[in-house]
């Protein structure tokens, strides 16, 4: 969780501007703008941001598998989607005191919430082959 923290909350080292505010409200806006960067070559931004977003949150969607193993595909949304609002609201409040250089960004929620999904997933389909051996 430290580490989700880390990558999430504190200033990017792109960040130069501490009196930049940035809000993206319309979906798929960034990520569409990012695969179109990836098509022009700019591979590794793109990766980075896309990739990076979505591949931070799996292992949160992996834990709480563990910590609960019944839990609900609508129940691992909702935590999903509510832990990266927050952040991203966490983002927006800080940058507006100026205390770092972030942004709000719906797509990067769309993105985290992804990953929850994505390791909830792996969680899901290892458990379901798993109980199949056994059998």
């Amino acid at each position: 969780m430290e580490s989700l923290l880390y990558l999430t909350v504190f200033p990017s080292t792109d960040a130069t501007r501490s009196d930049w505010v940035g809000i993206n409200l319309i979906p798929f806006n960034t990520i569409e703008n990012y695969l179109f960067l990836f098509s022009q070559g700019g591979i590794s931004v793109a990766s980075v941001n896309l990739l990076g977003n979505t591949a931070v949150f799996v292992p949160m969607g992996i834990l709480l598998v563990l910590i609960n193993s019944k839990i609900s595909f609508k129940k691992m949304f909702l935590i999903g989607i509510g832990t990266s609002f927050v952040i991203e609201l966490t983002q927006l409040v800080l940058s507006s005191l100026n205390v770092l250089s972030r942004s709000f960004d719906v797509d990067d929620v769309i993105l985290n919430t992804t990953g929850v999904i994505i390791g909830f997933a792996i969680m899901k389909i290892g458990m379901f082959f798993i109980k199949k051996k056994k059998l």
